[in-house]
């Protein structure tokens, strides 16, 4: 099959004028293109570095959970924030205190309790689904309870699933926890066929020893890390709501040390390992985190709607850190859309918001002048070829040769923005050789 689209999307930007033949998915040429185009545009798909489908059931409660402790905000004229000013929220996010990620948290274990295994299931069907629909082919998925592997194998989606450790109240003899673990692991892996592997949640979720033997094992690891300054104030000061939940259960708090050493020192700060979120990481340390090999994923549209502080984005793509985005959870914000994860990426590093973008968009004016600002292009490439590398995949680019899953657009206007932002972004089609993109 040929296709002559409008425009392909190379390393995040639009190349006209090419063609495109595609035989049993394979791209067998890319050349230049003297006929009439074709009122598309084809990308790579989106690959997906961190998900959480077993929480589709709750994105309506989380929503109105989360809109509730905002509008009842001590921090907030009358109680209630300007959801409108957008640069505002940014900068009180640099400095959050953490108490909305602390209260979500809990919620989030109450409602897990409640919610039985069946609905469970249900809801990664669905989680999984949506992920197609939305142009993501490729996810590395999180889970700690069974039926997301078997939803992605249904929805045709690829990747691989990791089986979440967490070992906070069994800590002192975790191996009865590990082998249900292990179990639920294999049951994953027999019912997709997909790769599945123990996994420690985080830093703060999983006891030391724990954490020192699943690094051991070399594998493929995807860790919460960063996410909001209680993680830095449990293993650096030994306080803070992880203390005092260990209190609760009569455990003692021993300090562990900086964020990134007490990481390096279980061995965990090397290539194979994904740090998710890293919000609270400083810039200055970002050269030792691009020095180490491991990889970064990016949940904006979590960390904004937990108000979690802003990585240092910017920092991170100068040094070289090889970058993916996360949809995160429903129960966190994200409806398993990653354009809705790059239009929150650009919002937090111009620190805008729609209303401001509007008129820099009218007026002709430019936005993208601040020192932490990132390209739509790099965006792009952080959801398609830059993801893609983050998490080891070879060949995911539209050059000659690569077998990679491709998706097409039907844009009005010819530019990425209008691909990215919520009320201008176009529906998406599945590339196949049956049939042209958008044709009847």
């Amino acid at each position: 099959m040929i296709y002559r689209p409008r425009a392909v999307i190379i390393d995040g930007r639009l190349e006209e004028g090419l063609e495109l033949e595609v035989e049993e998915g394979v791209i067998c040429s890319l050349r230049s293109s003297s006929r009439k185009e074709e009122p598309y545009v084809i990308s790579p798909a989106f690959v997906n570095g961190h998900s959480h489908m077993e929480y589709w059931n709750f994105r309506y409660t989380m929503s109105h959970f989360l809109r509730s402790l905002k509008e009842h905000s001590p921090d907030s004229p009358e109680g209630k924030p300007k959801d409108t000013d957008q640069a505002i929220l940014s900068k009180s996010r640099r400095a959050s205190n953490g108490a909305t990620w602390a209260k979500w948290v809990q919620e989030l274990q109450r409602l897990k309790a409640q919610e039985s295994p069946q609905d469970s299931r249900t809801a990664c069907f669905q989680a999984a689904q949506r992920q197609k629909l939305n142009g993501i082919a490729f996810v590395w998925e999180h889970s700690d309870r069974p039926g997301s592997a078997e939803a992605m194998k249904t929805a045709g989606l690829d990747g691989r699933v990791f089986q979440e450790v967490i070992t906070f109240r069994e800590r002192l003899n975790p191996l009865d926890k590990l082998e249900l673990i292990r179990s639920k692991a294999e049951t994953q892996a027999r019912e997709s066929g997909l790769p599945v592997t123990l996994n420690p949640h985080s830093l703060y979720l999983v006891d030391q020893e724990t954490l020192s033997s699943l690094s051991s094992t070399q594998n493929l690891i995807s860790i919460h890390f960063g996410e909001s300054v209680w993680e830095e104030l449990y293993l650096n000061e030994g306080r803070g709501i992880f203390a005092q939940w260990e209190e609760a259960l009569g455990f003692k708090t021993e300090k562990k040390g900086l964020l990134l050493d007490f990481l390096d020192s279980l061995g965990l700060l090397r290539r194979g390992v994904q740090l998710v979120h890293c919000c609270v990481i400083d810039p200055f340390l970002v050269s030792k985190i691009a020095d180490s090999g491991v990889s970064v994923c990016l949940c904006p549209v979590s960390n904004h709607s937990l108000e979690c502080p802003i990585p240092p984005v910017r920092n991170l793509i100068d040094a070289g850190v090889p970058l993916s985005l996360g949809t995160d959870s429903a129960a966190s914000g994200s409806f398993g859309d990653l354009r809705q994860e790059m239009a929150q990426l650009l919002l937090d590093t111009h620190s805008v918001d729609y209303q401001e973008r509007a008129f820099f968009l009218t007026s002709g004016a430019a936005y993208n002048d601040s020192p932490d600002s990132v390209t739509t292009e790099e965006v792009w490439r952080i959801a398609t070829e830059g993801g893609a590398e983050a998490l080891g995949l070879s060949g995911w680019k539209i050059q000659e040769g690569n077998q990679v899953p491709l998706i097409a657009f039907q844009p009005e206007k010819l530019e990425l923005e209008s691909l990215i932002w919520p009320g201008e972004r176009e529906e998406i089609q599945w590339v196949n050789e049956q049939r042209k993109p958008f044709s009847m």
